[in-house]
């Protein structure tokens, strides 16, 4: 079963990516450094993540995000990021959680 979708989008000039279902641990580990390969195979700047697909990630799995997988990516070049997320207040915690601890800057909320 696969658990993401990685596309380029032409119109926007980024990786788009997309989590299809919710995975923890390694599958999510897995999902990250696809992306990851996905940034530098295209020299890319920017993302767009959908995780619709999911409603939270466990606490290891975003801690690992914030301190070894956003550093990576940062170093490749990326330098943007846009994170579609559920409408939901576990989904919102998440997000708020990584702007507090200071892993992501939230410049606008659409």
């Amino acid at each position: 079963m696969k658990n993401f979708t990685i596309e380029w989008g032409d119109e926007i000039e980024a990786v788009v990516f997309t989590w299809d279902n919710y995975v923890s641990g390694a599958p999510f580990r897995e999902g990250c450094e696809a992306l990851l390969d996905a940034i530098r195979r295209r020299n890319a700047t920017k993302a767009l993540v959908d995780t619709r697909g999911i409603n939270a990630h466990d606490a290891e799995d975003q801690r690992r995000m914030q301190t070894d997988w956003m550093p990576r990516a940062h170093e490749t070049g990326m330098g943007y990021v846009a994170t579609v997320h559920p409408d939901s207040v576990i989904s919102e915690m998440d997000v708020e959680n990584m702007v507090d601890d200071g892993a992501i800057h939230r410049s606008n909320r659409c």
